[in-house]
């Protein structure tokens, strides 16, 4: 990568990720587009190989950087310290497990140029072991004013942006204009309304029906069934919060 600024920034907050840290980081740096972006891997105080693992690409890759934590502060404290490290005009947030489909980052950075977008939205594919679904969420969509957009998407679509900040690009100054962040050291529900913050103060939003994002699915980890037992039991509440942050910030305006 050269002086200039990067496009995007890859914040990738790290967990215990040794089994597929390297899949997630190879599908981003195989990228053709990637020399104009950098990657930003935050380590939450991992236990395993993790660390070390990044390290190695680190050496390798002068747009890699791992930053380490000393107090596990779960993934959205994770994710901030990412927002603060990153220079890129925009963010992507990619979880350690998962990974980005090939090529999707070319036709993304060209949305992003030619429409100057604030926010760019698309569809992931969940990963089984042995199959893929793909979650059409979103159809193509002009561009279009955040308010819109979470007008046209509101119901089941904007319930999905609301808990999986990956689903996005964002234009970094919007996040940190409007003090915008993830709520830190929870387990769960950090990512609530993050997304639907970042549309709401957007003015240029659009979204592709084409899926970009890989969903790794099949976990069988004790944590995995607490996630869905949760979600079962929290996902109304959600959507009461982020109902009530976008009629709030209506009044305000």
């Amino acid at each position: 990568m050269t002086n200039k600024t990067p496009i995007i920034s890859f914040i990738v907050p790290v967990y215990n990720a040794e089994l597929y840290i390297k899949d997630c980081l190879d599908s981003i740096i195989g990228q053709e587009a990637f020399c104009d972006c950098e990657l930003i891997c935050v380590d939450d105080k991992s236990t395993d190989r993790s660390r070390a693992i990044i390290a190695e690409y680190e050496k390798r890759y002068s747009n890699v950087h791992l930053i380490k934590h000393v107090v596990n502060m779960k993934a959205g404290g994770a994710r901030n310290t990412g927002i603060k490290a990153a220079v890129g005009q925009y963010i992507w947030f990619v979880d350690s497990d998962d990974t980005i489909v090939d090529g999707s980052l070319g036709k993304i950075v060209t949305q992003l140029k030619e429409n100057g977008l604030d926010v760019f939205c698309f569809n992931y594919s969940l990963k089984y072991e042995d199959t893929e679904q793909i979650c059409e969420i979103f159809e193509e969509s002009p561009v279009t004013s955040g308010y819109k957009f979470i007008e046209i998407q509101w119901g089941q679509k904007i319930i999905f942006c609301m808990g999986y900040p990956f689903i996005a690009v964002l234009r970094k100054s919007i996040v940190t204009e409007n003090n915008i962040s993830f709520v830190e050291n929870t387990t769960y529900g950090e990512d609530t309304t993050f997304i639907t913050e970042v549309i709401a103060e957007s003015t240029r939003v659009a979204s592709i029906a084409e899926s970009f994002y890989n969903y790794r699915q099949g976990h069988t980890s004790s944590t995995s069934l607490l996630v869905k037992s949760w979600r079962g039991v929290q996902i109304y509440e959600s959507i009461f919060v982020a109902g009530n942050l976008i009629c709030n910030n209506l009044i305000e305006r």
